[in-house]
């Protein structure tokens, strides 16, 4: 094969030399990030689902992040400043998902444990049986908000809209500045760490 030599029955291009190419050292840099931070994401989702305050997750995103990208390139010459934007993006986007997942689960949640009940309720002191209730109150959730069921996935596909629907936009945005600033406080914990 071109380019190739063959040592021991495996093809080698020694153009590469031992060391990996930018590109498959990123690569790995990205997928060792991605992995790095799903221990992170997931403690954030279960603290979220008892009900506490996760954003402190987003420091332990942002060590696992750094943490997944330095051990998949440890025999790579890849820059610190492109490692530290690579880890940024993604622990941004783990920050964000980790935020739309919880505020989807809270708003299915709220509808589904109070305002379905309250609604029902109400139908009932007007004598409006369950079946007419449950048309009634789908009929008016696709009047408002344009789907009839509010379950997770319905709230996660249109989580922008009920936002602003609910005026909760600056709640929104207070809990993805706080998650993104604790993951950034994370970045930096980590490398102050490292140059000691």
């Amino acid at each position: 094969m071109d380019g190739f030599e063959k040592e021991n029955n495996v093809y080698t291009n020694p153009d590469l030399g031992s060391e990996d190419n930018f590109a498959i050292a990123l690569l790995k840099g990205i997928l060792g990030a991605i992995v790095g931070a799903i221990p992170g994401f997931a403690l954030w989702l279960i603290i979220a689902k008892l009900g506490y305050v996760s954003s402190l997750c987003g420091a332990v995103i942002a060590i696992g992040s750094a943490f997944g990208f330095s051990f998949m390139t440890k025999k790579s010459s890849i820059s610190p400043f492109i490692a530290i934007i690579t880890c940024i993006i993604v622990m941004a986007g783990a920050v964000y998902l980790a935020i739309r997942i919880d505020w989807a689960w809270e708003i299915a949640k709220v509808f589904e444990e109070t305002v379905w009940p309250e609604f029902k309720e109400l139908m009932s002191v007007y004598g409006i049986s369950n079946s007419e209730t449950k048309e009634l109150y789908e009929m008016s959730l696709n009047e408002e908000l344009g789907f009839s069921e509010l379950n997770f996935a319905n709230c996660f596909s249109k989580l922008s809209m009920l936002i602003e629907y609910l005026d909760l936009k600056s709640e929104y945005t207070m809990e993805l500045v706080k998650g993104g600033a604790c993951a950034l406080l994370g970045v930096v914990v980590l490398f102050k760490g490292l140059k000691k």
